[in-house]
């Protein structure tokens, strides 16, 4: 059911990378794959999760959201390996990098600013968060709502950057309510992946949407977020897609992580499923103990 890896880096951090896979009824009648992708080399770190298609029947196996989430997360981290750059300025490289391969992803895919309608010809994209250990600092960098959370040996959180969307749901209601578009609609989704997602002028009462993805569109990379975090011995960082929502903000779930139990956290996962369907949706967390 799961898939758990353990791993020591070096002798000074110990890692848990975590991959569930939705287990939802109604995901599974529609015999839709799993879009995240998890990726741990050395001092190196990713966790990445491929858009869905919409309003596509049957759904594509394979997905081009899976594709493009295993195409950026092997990208940076191939970029990361590879570059002497300075550290934020090396993963600015990366994430346009990894942008760069997904674009050639849709090229081949035959999805290009001029054929994509949004509906038969749709971009592979992803969202990620993804970094690296350098001299005792992990240096990130995230785009939309795969997160970071820092913790200390006490379970307080140092660090929580995720872009969730929040503004997305009030901003689309003004236009169903007076009947520009039903909810859910083909022509609401056209709508918000043509005009709304990268595009940094979008407001909503005074505050930017920045509603970003990785389908190869240049603009994309300005939607990434980017910072560096010092690993105290005792503290843990969590990179985490947004199926792990309703875990890391728990304080319960927090304090099992930071007893670095692969066993417990597990347990901890399947009896959450149990309780609430929200719970078991896909899902993929880092979990790296200083």
């Amino acid at each position: 059911y799961f898939i758990t890896k353990l791993y020591n880096v070096g002798m000074e951090h110990q890692v848990l990378e975590f991959h569930c896979p939705d287990r939802r009824p109604e995901k599974n009648d529609r015999n839709v794959p799993d879009e995240d992708f998890v990726k741990v080399d050395g001092n190196y770190f990713a966790v990445f999760d491929g858009v869905p298609v919409l309003f596509q029947d049957p759904y594509p196996n394979p997905s081009p959201g899976q594709k493009a989430a295993e195409t950026g997360a092997n990208s940076v981290i191939e970029f990361l390996k590879k570059s002497d750059l300075k550290p934020l300025e090396r993963l600015k490289e990366a994430f346009d990098f990894g942008n760069q391969k997904i674009k050639k992803l849709n090229d081949d895919l035959g999805v290009t600013p001029k054929t994509v309608d949004y509906i038969s010809k749709q971009y592979a994209a992803t969202v990620g968060v993804a970094g690296f250990i350098d001299n005792g600092v992990f240096y990130y960098g995230q785009i939309s709502d795969c997160g970071i959370m820092a913790l200390d040996q006490f379970g307080n959180r140092e660090l929580d950057i995720i872009s969730a969307g929040q503004l997305v749901s009030p901003f689309l209601a003004q236009f169903e309510n007076r009947g520009d578009f039903a909810p859910g609609s083909q022509e609401e989704h056209v709508y918000f992946r043509s005009k709304v997602v990268n595009h940094q002028e979008i407001e909503f009462e005074g505050k930017k949407l920045n509603f970003g993805v990785l389908t190869g569109e240049k603009n994309a990379v300005q939607f990434v977020r980017y910072g560096a975090y010092e690993l105290i011995p005792g503290n843990t960082v969590l990179l985490y897609s947004d199926g792990f929502l309703p875990f890391v903000f728990d304080k319960d779930f927090a304090k099992i992580v930071l007893g670095g139990s692969k066993e417990k956290i597990e347990e901890e996962i399947l009896v959450r499923e149990a309780l609430d369907k929200k719970f078991a949706t896909e899902k993929s967390l880092i979990v790296i103990n200083a």
